[in-house]
């Protein structure tokens, strides 16, 4: 699942896990012993991670949900990776999704092709990131582009990663491994993600909640499965009596018109006798006579 080489001062980790390189168990344990024993290792000066086959990771290995957490977790690999004495270069092609995406941002630097997709799409799922890509990201490009790619799930490219601060160098696909092993060369120290400041550029409450409130319209919660099917919803007129004698006006009308659409003229409860207006869908009341 991990295969380590050297090349020259410079140790590769690379991930195989096909066919998405998911993060499983004995990925995350590969993955920390090698950035462990790379530390104590006098001739490795950096570490680059990629990933084999035709992308970085996708994520979590999905056939370990519902399951006990199994060590090491998630966020302790990506915390070691980001607490390494050496630099630490993260090659992205493919994707890079969720768990995968996060373990980039735990690297000090990252080096991507132009069309890969780097994402934390999670959130479509009702998940959040759970190893600290909520933290990482708006360090590195900020809140208002980190509040867009978590909020809304939806990757961006290479290119549009260089744009942003997300990663530090384009380079080819074909010599992906190549470049970034000579861009590990040049590195004398480590930059961690977590140590950076959060940048507030750009950053308003009122246009931010403006932004999110448009994005979010329609998606704040699914459609009633019975107007999905095309059938009426449930009438919920109080048809007892005795609860409708009771009704004070000003309730009665927020009532009806919430549920069974009256008439916003009327200003008084309806007489006892007064069926719903929406009889002839809902059906009669047994209590109405």
């Amino acid at each position: 699942m991990i295969e380590t080489q050297r090349h020259g001062t410079v140790l590769t980790i690379r991930i195989g896990n096909p066919p998405v390189n998911a993060l499983s168990e004995a990925v995350r344990r590969g993955i920390y012993q090698a950035i462990d024993a790379a530390q104590s290792d006098e001739g490795v000066s950096s570490i680059v991670i990629h990933g084999a086959g035709r992308m970085f990771s996708a994520g979590a290995d999905i056939t370990e949900f519902g399951k006990p957490l199994a060590e090491p977790g998630l966020a302790v690999v990506i915390d070691a990776i980001e607490a390494s004495a050496k630099p630490v270069v993260a090659a992205i092609h493919g994707s890079a999704l969720g768990g995968g995406l996060e373990v980039a941002l735990g690297a000090h630097y990252r080096v991507v092709t132009a069309s890969a997709k780097l994402g934390l799409p999670e959130v479509a799922l009702g998940l959040l990131p759970g190893a600290g890509g909520t933290q990482r990201l708006p360090r590195l490009v900020g809140i208002p582009a980190a509040l867009d790619m978590i909020v809304s799930g939806s990757p961006i490219s290479g290119a549009k990663a260089l744009d942003i601060g997300l990663v530090d160098k384009i380079v080819p696909e074909a010599s992906l491994v190549e470049d970034a092993i000579a861009y590990a060369v040049t590195l004398n120290a480590p930059r961690p993600t977590g140590a950076r400041a959060v940048s507030f550029e750009g950053m308003s409450s009122t246009g931010s909640r403006s932004r999110m409130r448009a994005r979010s319209r329609g998606l704040m919660r699914p459609k009633p499965a019975s107007r999905r099917s095309g059938q009426q919803p449930p009438c919920r007129w109080p048809r007892d009596r005795k609860r409708n004698a009771a009704f004070s006006t000003r309730s009665w009308t927020a009532r009806s018109r919430r549920h069974c659409a009256m008439p916003s003229s009327l200003s008084a409860p309806p007489p006892r006798s007064m069926a719903c207006p929406r009889m002839s869908r809902c059906g009669p009341s047994k209590r109405s006579a």
